[in-house]
């Protein structure tokens, strides 16, 4: 799941895989606006049959807090 997972966040960022950590956010990724944001938890939604709220968005700032998430509603 998580291998998947990161393969959705570097598609749709168009960064390698292997430059993503738990710790990759906004702040370290040039490409992670956040039209790209919304782009990326709408890809985590569809590959994965979940759904985040609108209020859970600010929280899903980093790769591991996405993984996580996805985690729990798995």
């Amino acid at each position: 799941m998580r291998e998947r997972a990161l393969s959705i966040i570097a598609a749709v960022l168009k960064v390698p895989v292997s430059t993503l950590t738990d710790e990759s956010s906004p702040d370290t990724i040039a490409t992670w606006d956040s039209l790209m944001h919304l782009q990326v938890v709408v890809a985590i939604e569809e590959a994965f049959d979940v759904q985040f709220e609108p209020d859970e968005l600010d929280a899903l700032q980093t790769v591991g807090s996405i993984v996580s998430a996805v985690k729990e509603r798995a």
